[in-house]
């Protein structure tokens, strides 16, 4: 196609959610070869525009056409299959997973259904080498620096022969020198025929990259430039807000008081050299300097985050040794974080809300009681305030666009009138006529006596807003420009030349090895096993080893699945109950029809239809799955009651009780145990190699490491849900089953507490209970740890309460050993 010609077009695109209109008949052409900006401010519908392109919104009307033919993708995946992707401010990456899994996430090489390990490497490594050689595709995705990552992202889009790229804010976090690097693999991918959609805030860039421009403005097509030659910068600022803004930083002198904060030596985390400086009254004070350069660790350690290790810090003239933000905030400091989303936001409370937390308890009645008056009011004077872009107060903050967001996050400090103002990257995110007003904002708090030390990674930003700079390099502070003096170059010569420092390299090895949590129960096990070995009467006879394995059989076979699920990001209460059911529903079958096949299979869709009904309703139902399970598992106990008004039912066929109690290898040194804990051992083995070798067990960890990257990657998130939570009922079936025949009975009393220890030796094992990290081997050892303490304590004939508290005393120093293992 020739460049010239639009390969991608936007007709008549509308988008409405309820009463709100996000997208208005919008309609331009992106042509091929070419970068083509998209302007707007905060909730001019530029998001929502992206998300229409990446299919993860249908438009209410209009279409999206690609080479001159309509396109209505139904999911991120139809629009990655038609090669068009979409590059987000906030990377859908899985932080866990090595870098070439993130690459290929959605669309491993396999065989057979087993990831292709040799193809992986190869076809990640010729990806990389396009847009970062650097960069190990084993590597851990988590050890990246954010520029890095965002390498991995765009190697990702290409890896599905993207033709239509879309980045939106991508630099807002970089450095200068990742920055420059993004821009000459955006123009190399321009050069080589892609159509690019640029979406940024930063105008020096659409006129250092960009050929061509489109502003929307409240959800609405305004104009487009189809070239860039002649169009100034108030041009388009006009055309953005709609009025003449001739200043953007309108800096204007002020002036100062005594010293507000006054910072001697001080060292903490991040900190490689003692730092020392003064922010006065009526001052604003920018710290400038590399990602990566100890800004944002100096900020946490001011405002209580993370503890100083020396050093003396005064706001006002009173000393504060700040162990808590809410030290530093009794003080007076106010800290805008870098992160507004995981460190700034309540994502799932109102706007009002997050407007309101850090001040309501001032005006709380009594303390306590919410004065819903003033609620309503101070919610509705910073949202007109600060021109927060919101259907009302009551509308989730997740809905606002990420700069609406940010304004909250300012506006949240405001009604206090705080002493010191500590600001991190204020206007990551903000439009150029919202950044107007928030300058504003803070020559007026300065105005009123307070301190601002404002970190930013916007070079113009520092320069047009601070009264004087200081430079980070490396954890310390290497030079300070005055308002007289304020140059780029200057700032530029001050700053680190030198290579930064390489995160560490860590290294994801072959799949099937432990994730970094697991040595903490490999080393809980071995030394339990060792004091045990020693110290214990009988440990290690035969006899006392099959009875230890024997016992954590159910526990390692529900193990395997219940894995699956943590993984993934969810749980299951419902196992003990299902355990017991199924071994119910069997004794019932088998004594009312005498058909053992019949019982058995009746036990499996027992457990089948529970698994279904609890992955369906978290899966599609959207439910939480505590809820869920906790009724399923109330639900289902109840049933096994029912079957028999309570009572066990005996089993009298032989056939069956030799899944209980057959030695498969008799007579075998060392291997001469049950058939309960063989089927546990291969079951183990199986579903390990599920989770390590297999596409479906990859995209569980990638649908627990971050689910929303999953979903714009194209995974089956649903399906994947509802196949975890079907396993988990079958297993569970089937460990009803090898019970019942160990018990000769169906017993509805039986496995009580069996989903606390399931749970237990799957944390035990390092299986994070937010998802995304697990592997089997880990969760043996926990398995096997659980085992050791009750069979060593019943050895000792220790009574049985303690046992209760020896596992938990375990569980809780693994998980404190591991927490502190990981933070090192």
């Amino acid at each position: 196609m020739p460049p010239s010609e639009p390969l991608l077009r936007f007709r008549g695109v509308s988008k409405t959610f309820g009463a709100v209109r996000a997208l208005d008949d919008v309609s331009f052409d992106v042509r091929a070869g070419s970068v083509h900006a998209l302007l707007g401010e905060n909730g001019a519908g530029k998001s929502t525009l992206l998300k229409v392109l990446s299919g993860a919104h249908a438009p209410t009307a209009g279409a999206v056409e690609l080479d001159g033919r309509p396109c209505a993708f139904a999911s991120p995946a139809q629009a990655f299959a038609a090669g068009i992707a979409v590059i987000y401010q906030e990377l859908h990456l899985v932080p866990e997973m090595s870098v070439e899994e993130n690459l290929f996430l959605g669309h491993l090489p396999a065989r057979f259904g087993l990831v292709d390990r040799r193809a992986l490497r190869e076809r990640a490594s010729e990806l990389l080498a396009r847009v970062a050689p650097e960069i190990d595709p084993a590597r851990r995705l988590a050890s990246l620096s954010l520029g890095e990552r965002q390498m991995v992202e765009i190697a990702k889009a290409l890896s599905r022969g993207a033709r239509v790229l879309a980045f939106d804010e991508p630099t807002s976090s970089l450095s200068a020198r990742e920055t420059e690097r993004l821009f000459a693999v955006i123009r190399t991918l321009r050069d080589a025929g892609a159509a690019l959609l640029y979406v940024t805030h930063r105008l020096d860039e659409v006129f250092a990259l960009c050929d061509a421009a489109s502003v929307l403005r409240d959800g609405r097509h305004v104009t487009s430039f189809q070239a860039l030659a002649g169009v100034t910068k108030d041009e388009l600022v006009r055309t953005m807000v709609g009025r003449e803004i001739t200043d953007v930083f309108g800096w204007r002198p002020r002036a100062t008081g005594a010293v507000m904060l006054e910072v001697d030596a001080l060292a903490g985390p991040g900190i490689a050299s003692p730092i020392s400086l003064r922010v006065a009254a009526g001052e604003i004070v920018g710290v400038f300097g590399l990602v990566g350069a100890g800004r944002t660790e100096l900020l946490r350690v001011l405002f209580g985050a993370a503890r100083k290790t020396a050093g003396r810090v005064r706001v006002a003239g009173s000393e504060l040794d700040a162990r808590s933000p809410r030290d530093a905030i009794a003080a007076g400091i106010a800290l805008c974080p870098e992160d507004r989303r995981k460190e700034g936001l309540f994502p799932g409370l109102s706007v009002l809300e997050n407007l309101n937390v850090s001040a309501r308890e001032r005006h709380a009645r009594a303390g306590f009681v919410l004065d819903g008056r003033w609620e309503r009011e101070h919610a509705g004077a910073q949202i007109a305030r600060l021109a927060i872009k919101t259907a009302s107060p009551a509308q989730a903050i997740g809905m606002l666009s990420g700069g609406n967001q940010q304004k909250a996050v300012f506006g949240r400090w405001l009604e206090g009138e705080p002493r010191v103002l500590l600001l991190d990257e204020p206007t990551r995110g903000v439009d150029v006529g919202a950044r107007s007003e928030l300058y504003g904002i803070l020559y007026d708090l300065a105005r009123r006596g307070a301190g601002i030390l404002m970190v930013s990674s916007d070079l113009p930003e520092v320069l047009g807003v601070a009264d004087r700079v200081l430079v980070m390099r490396q954890g310390a502070l290497s030079g300070e420009l005055r308002a007289p003096t304020r140059r780029r170059s200057a700032c530029w010569s001050s700053r680190s030349r030198g290579p930064r420092k390489k995160a560490r390299d860590e290294r994801r090895g072959p799949i099937l090895r432990a994730p970094r949590s697991a040595p903490a129960s490999g080393l809980v096990f071995a030394l339990l096993f060792g004091a045990c070995a020693l110290f214990v009467p009988n440990f290690l006879s035969h006899a006392n080893v099959e009875g230890l394995l024997l016992s954590v059989s159910t526990i390692g076979l529900v193990a395997c699945t219940m894995l699956f699920c943590l993984a993934s990001g969810s749980f299951d209460l419902s196992v003990g109950s299902t355990v017991a059911c199924t071994g119910v529903v069997c004794a019932v079958v088998l004594r009312d029809t005498g058909s053992l096949a019949f019982g058995v299979l009746a036990a499996l869709a027992t457990g089948l239809v529970v698994g279904l009904v609890n992955g369906a309703a978290v899966a599609y139902g959207k439910l939480n799955p505590l809820i869920t399970t906790l009724a399923t598992m109330q639900i289902v106990r109840g049933a096994g009651y029912i079957a028999n008004d309570g009572k066990a039912i005996g089993i009298g066929d032989e056939r069956f009780f030799a899944l209980g109690s057959a030695r498969p290898l008799a007579g075998v040194p060392l291997l001469d145990f049950p058939l309960p804990v063989w089927i546990a051992v291969f079951a183990m083995l199986a579903f390990g190699l599920l989770l390590a070798r297999t596409t479906f067990g990859r995209a569980t960890l990638a649908i627990g490491g971050n689910p929303e990257a999953a979903r714009l990657a194209g995974l089956p998130v649903e399906r994947v849900q509802l196949a975890i939570f079907a396993l988990q009922g079958l297993v569970c079936a089937g460990a009803g089953l090898v019970l019942a025949a160990r018990m000769t009975s169906g017993q509805p009393m039986s496995s009580q507490g069996l989903e606390l220890e399931v749970i237990s030796a799957c944390v035990l094992g390092g299986v994070s209970l937010a998802g995304g990290t697990g592997s089997m081997l880990a969760v043996v050892a926990g398995v096997l740890i659980l085992g050791l303490v009750q069979n060593a304590m019943s050895l000792l004939n220790i009574d049985s309460f303690w046992q209760y508290v020896a596992r938990g005393s375990i569980l809780l120093g693994a998980v404190l050993f591991d927490r502190w293992r990981s933070r090192r």
